[in-house]
């Protein structure tokens, strides 16, 4: 079930809150004196999670052919009836704190919380944590009517999408339609989604540094806002992402580890948006080549669309490259429906995923030099940086980048 609405219509003080209520649904109490809804669903043989993505909400279940009904009647349990007491409410609430504090131990997921605003403008609906998991002061913020709310005004026929994928497509129909057949549509004045910012340009060249005592490397984030993942030119970005960054024979992958050995090795996130992405291309380097890095992957990110754009081998390799991962990405039925759920949620056609292969090795060099261009000439690289701050902040400076300290929240 694709609900839509994700955390980027959190409230600008409750940020979290579409995570936390999610998770609270899965871990729910379903009607009918049934008890705890994941306790029931395993009692069945299947398996039942939430999730927050940045545009919407996504409620999942897995179920054995035997006992579909059952499962599905209570998965419909869960949806209408999401019954949440207080302290079911605190019990999530410690579990999302203790998450929380996990990805402030780790340089990734840091840079996932704290990238998007650096990289969006503040009052951004995306300017929020790309993990989902909101604030500890929007967290602590979080009331039991405020997480009755967000059901009531999320969980209605108008806002959601269901996709199913299974052997027996008349079975699942039926069984859905048996579940779900009394759940009637109310109207739905507004979708839940906050007011949306434009992007600023920027000319300014900053590293913004989250400190870890004591650290040997530094682990750099080079970031962009892109472009909406159903655009035209969103191929076009995936493409270049995996000539870049992506491919074990990318670009800076070639450059930082094999040519300098400088890292073990160059990666990076893509992030698709209805609005706009996010993306990240990153590396771990030794304290003192964290500004030779910067500047390393600045120049190949220029030269991609100005001096030295891709060749046609580079091309046919990436081509050939996300063409392979295309048969790993359908293997089971749920990797079918989340896929599907993804396109819902990005607003991408029906048979989107049909052409994606031919689509891909149909690009040409301008096409992915002209997204490139596109993004970068909108706000320069947005840079992060978690590492020892004593030791390196003079060191980028005498690199020419102002450096400001990040709190981890």
């Amino acid at each position: 079930m694709v609900i839509e609405g994700g955390f980027a219509a959190d409230p600008a003080d409750r940020s979290g809150l579409c995570g936390l209520a999610m998770e609270a649904l899965a871990q729910g109490r379903l009607d009918a004196g049934r008890g705890r809804a994941d306790r029931f669903v395993e009692s069945l043989g299947a398996t039942l999670r939430a999730r927050a993505t940045v545009d919407a909400a996504v409620i999942e279940m897995s179920a054995f052919a035997p006992g579909l009904d059952a499962s599905i009647k209570a998965f419909a349990d869960a949806v209408l009836y999401p019954r949440l007491e207080a302290e079911d409410l605190e019990a999530v609430r410690a579990n999302r704190r203790a998450a929380l504090a996990r990805e402030k131990t780790s340089p990734f997921a840091l840079a996932l919380r704290l990238v998007p605003g650096l990289v969006y403008p503040k009052g951004d609906p995306y300017a929020k944590p790309f993990t989902g998991s909101g604030t500890e002061s929007g967290l602590e913020k979080i009331s039991l009517d405020d997480v009755r709310e967000f059901y009531r005004a999320s969980l209605v026929p108008g806002r959601v999408t269901m996709v199913a994928a299974g052997p027996d497509s008349d079975s699942l129909s039926a069984s859905i339609e048996k579940a779900f057949g009394a759940w009637r549509a109310e109207r739905v004045d507004s979708r839940r989604e906050a007011e949306v910012a434009v992007r600023a340009e920027s000319d300014s060249v900053e590293a913004a540094l989250a400190d870890f005592p004591g650290a040997a490397q530094s682990a750099v984030f080079a970031a962009f806002a892109t472009v909406s993942r159903a655009s035209a030119s969103a191929e076009a970005l995936i493409a270049a992402d995996a000539i870049l960054a992506r491919m074990f024979t990318s670009r800076l992958n070639m450059n930082l580890r094999e040519a300098k050995g400088w890292t073990y090795g160059v990666r990076s996130f893509l992030g698709d948006a209805r609005r706009c992405g996010l993306w990240i291309v990153y590396a771990f380097v030794g304290r003192e080549m964290t500004g030779p890095a910067m500047r390393e992957i600045e120049r190949e990110l220029d030269a991609f669309s100005d001096r030295r754009p891709p060749s046609r081998e580079e091309l046919s390799r990436a081509a050939s490259y996300l063409s392979s991962t295309v048969p790993m990405a359908w293997e089971t039925t749920a990797q079918a429906a989340s896929l599907v759920a993804d396109a819902v949620t990005c607003g991408l056609a029906e048979d989107y995923y049909c052409g994606f292969v031919e689509r891909i090795g149909q690009l040409g060099v301008k096409d992915v030099t002209k997204v490139m261009y596109d993004i970068s000439r909108v706000k320069p690289i947005s840079w992060f940086v978690a590492c020892d701050a004593a030791s390196v902040s003079a060191h980028l400076e005498s690199f020419g980048f102002a450096v400001r300290a990040l709190e981890a929240d």
